[in-house]
């Protein structure tokens, strides 16, 4: 069935006629360049022609510490920001006001650190734009809602690593919002993937591209028009370095290749927009649809053009059976480009960013089909730009570094000149390490949602008193002097936290403190199975090394998936765990993927090196417990716990048990394993004047005995323990007067 959808636009002021059937298909070659870390542009939104094609979801705009999405976020047909900062994983939203400055939001969290690439679209169905980030060794997609609602869960792929993302199915507003489909490239390979967002099974095709190592991916054409999307991939040769654009034409079930510009240098960008040639014979031709795409780099000067149309323009105009590829021209600019994006003026002009030492920004006339044609310079102001964003009306932002920020300009053409009519700066987004020892709370922390971050931070409460007024707080706490020395005196101080801070959990209070401000559910990222090693990672004497790889369930139905030094993936058996033996060092990778095609569920990948050396005999240390409450004096200093008969993480195993059995106390996710029996204790009766004792089984690590003299209260037995063989004995006291009692419990 043909699916057809009518959308208005309030600022091109005009009905488009959508179909998504597929178009035939022409493929023409061609050579240039293309390929790393990139600047996108955002394609131009000024009125065009009724017949001109309508572009899809946002790109994205990426530089390496940055990403950037425009769109319009509150649908007051201005066009706003996004930023995301990839190290922190953090982003804000910048809303465009009357004067034509941004508002920023505060900070929100994506969930995710080391971000690597991002796609913006309408993911989950809501009436605004969601984002989707990913980075290799996450292994999976996690949606971002941008209208504040909590992280919905991350997403599997059905392929490994993945490395380029882009969007590109349906994005309208009405009738209603449609998910959008995204297009992922996987790192180090050639494998790509098209995957509904909105059914499942969710992935619609597998294939490959023609090259391999997919960097950057960008939407050129969405599905608001009668041609299939076009997709455009930055990868490396068949061979290898240096890269290569492929432009590829994409519906339902698969891809196909409409052509490509090779030996691109490693840092090549690409972008595409609207310019004179492209808009020109629309009066003739009333379903003419043309873009120009162009390569650059940070590192040449050329300057390389082809063209996206289903009009043949030298031969009378003929309609083409789809969307063809055409080879044009390479212009050498002189100057290596740093970004270049099309601005929306009329007609449409070319704003580049240098890439050299100088900087600095110029605007071309550029009609799509001749060399650039300088028309004027822009002053910078004491920028340093690290990229461009156009808007309407041929306005556009410059953002870049001054000052040691992060600045944005808006530049506004008047008449034949370019003035700066608003400026600000992109508040700083850092999201503070995992391993903050001050959390400042919305709302109650054991009540809120983020709760569960605490777990990943490693964060303790130490914390005796804090009272918390405005942005400020008196807080006393115990300092964390280490592993070594363990907790020390309590200390009062005064300490600045974020903003709605109501409650404060505090782990040590000193010159170095850390914050963090959690006001959004991190969703359940943290919580994605992992796969173990056993033993864990390290160095080991021998000349060989047997490792295992699991789910750390028998039950589990999962397939262990794994690389090692870097070799290709291999995959385990359902249900099994992987067996290895290492005779040399090694770096293991790997990942829980449930069998089957479609591959919802798999875990982030993870590393673990192993060390194969000779090294002397360890000296073994005393273990030593100065209190008798058969805690270890160095276990009480790197958790803080001194009661054994307590449940730090309230995972229903006492501390002792969890010490006793070598797992963490303060996570509830990691605990003995329950077992369906109960464990046996046994009453030795010794003869004569000797003393009876009590005796179980010492693999057991989880039992605790405990006594009693009342069957009400119970206290853990920690002195007088002692191991023999397989057993653990407890030698009963002489003349217990009037009685007691005693249990095991796990």
């Amino acid at each position: 069935m043909k699916r057809i959808f009518i959308t208005f636009r309030r600022k091109w002021n005009r009905f488009l006629t959508c179909s998504d059937r597929p178009k035939g298909l022409r493929q023409a070659s061609q050579t240039a360049q293309a390929a790393n870390l990139c600047h996108i542009l955002l394609l131009a939104t000024a009125s065009l022609p009724a017949q001109q094609v309508q572009h899809g979801s946002p790109p994205a705009q990426t530089t390496p510490q940055r990403i950037f999405f425009a769109a319009d976020l509150d649908a007051d047909s201005e066009t706003d920001v996004v930023v995301i900062e990839k190290g922190p994983g953090t982003f804000l939203k910048g809303i465009t006001q009357p004067d034509g400055t941004l508002q920023w939001s505060s900070a929100e969290n994506t969930g995710l650190t080391a971000i690597e690439t991002a796609a913006m679209a309408r993911f989950t169905g809501g009436a605004q734009r969601d984002l989707a980030v990913t980075r290799a060794d996450f292994n999976r997609l996690q949606f971002i809602p941008l209208d504040g609602s909590d992280l919905p869960p991350s997403v599997g792929l059905p392929l490994a690593e993945p490395a380029a993302l882009a969007a590109y199915g349906l994005d309208i507003v009405a009738p209603s919002p449609v998910a959008t489909t995204y297009l992922t490239g996987y790192r180090g390979t050639t494998g790509l993937s098209a995957t509904d967002a909105s059914q499942f099974p969710p992935v619609r095709w597998t294939s490959t591209l023609r090259g391999a190592n997919p960097r950057l991916a960008r939407s050129i054409y969405g599905s608001n028009s009668p041609l299939d999307p076009v997709v455009g991939f930055i990868a490396d040769a068949s061979s290898g370095p240096p890269a290569r654009l492929q432009l590829l034409s994409v519906n339902d079930t698969a891809e196909n290749l409409l052509g490509e510009i090779t030996g691109l240098p490693a840092d090549a960008c690409f972008a595409a927009g609207f310019f004179s040639h492209d808009l020109s014979k629309h009066g003739l031709a009333p379903e003419a649809y043309s873009s120009t795409v162009f390569t650059f780099s940070a590192s040449d000067t050329l300057f390389r053009t082809a063209r996206l149309t289903n009009i043949d323009w030298n031969n009378g105009n003929a309609p083409l059976p789809g969307v063809t590829f055409f080879a044009l021209s390479t212009y050498d600019v002189g100057r290596p480009i740093l970004d270049a994006v099309a601005l929306s003026e009329s007609p449409p002009r070319l704003l580049v960013l240098w890439g050299d030492a100088t900087g600095g920004a110029s605007v071309y006339d550029f009609d799509g089909n001749n060399a650039p044609v300088f028309a004027a310079s822009i002053p910078m102001n004491g920028m340093t730009p690290e990229t461009a964003i156009t808007l309407a009306d041929g306005d556009f932002l410059l953002m870049g570094a001054r000052g040691g920020q992060l600045d944005y300009d808006r530049i506004h053409r008047d008449g034949s000149s370019y003035t700066r009519i608003a400026t600000g700066t992109v508040p700083a987004a850092p999201k503070l390490p995992l391993y903050s020892n001050i959390i400042s709370f919305g709302s109650e922390p054991f009540v809120d949602p983020n709760a569960a971050e605490l777990s990943r931070r490693r964060v303790r409460d130490y914390t005796t008193s804090a009272v918390v007024t405005g942005i400020s707080a008196q807080v006393t706490s115990l300092a964390d002097g280490g592993a070594s020395a363990g907790l020390g005196g309590s200390a009062s101080s005064s300490v600045n936290v974020p903003n709605g801070t109501t409650h404060t959990l505090v782990s040590q209070l000193d010159a170095a403190s850390s914050f963090m401000l959690l006001t959004n559910a991190p969703g359940t990222t943290s919580n994605l199975k992992q796969v173990i090693a056993s033993p864990p990672p390290g160095t080991y004497s021998g000349p060989t090394l047997d490792v295992t790889l699991s789910s750390g369930s028998a039950f589990e139905t999962t397939v262990v998936t794994y690389s090692i030094d870097g070799g290709p993936w291999q995959q385990g058996q359902i249900y099994n765990p992987v067996h290895l033996t290492l005779s040399a060092s090694s770096i293991l990778r790997a990942y829980l993927k449930p069998p089957g095609f479609f591959g919802a569920g798999q875990s982030p990948i993870k590393t673990f090196v192993f060390t194969l050396g000779s090294f002397a005999a360890p000296t073994v240390q005393p273990v030593t417990d100065a209190n008798f409450n058969g805690l270890s004096d160095a276990w009480e200093n790197l958790t803080g716990i001194t009661d054994p008969g307590g449940d730090a993480d309230g995972d229903g195993f006492l501390n002792l048990a969890e010490h006793n059995s070598g797992f963490d106390p303060l996570s509830a996710l990691s605990k003995p394993d329950a077992v369906a029996y109960a464990p046996a204790l046994g009453l030795f009766n010794a003869p004569g004047p000797a003393q009876n004792t009590l005796r179980w089984d010492a693999s057991d690590t989880a039992v605790l005995l405990e006594g009693s003299d009342d069957l009400q209260t119970w206290t853990v037995v920690t002195q007088g323990i002692t191991l023999q063989g397989g057993e653990k004995i407890f030698t009963l006291p002489v003349g217990i007067v009037p009685k007691a009692f005693y249990r095991l419990r796990r």
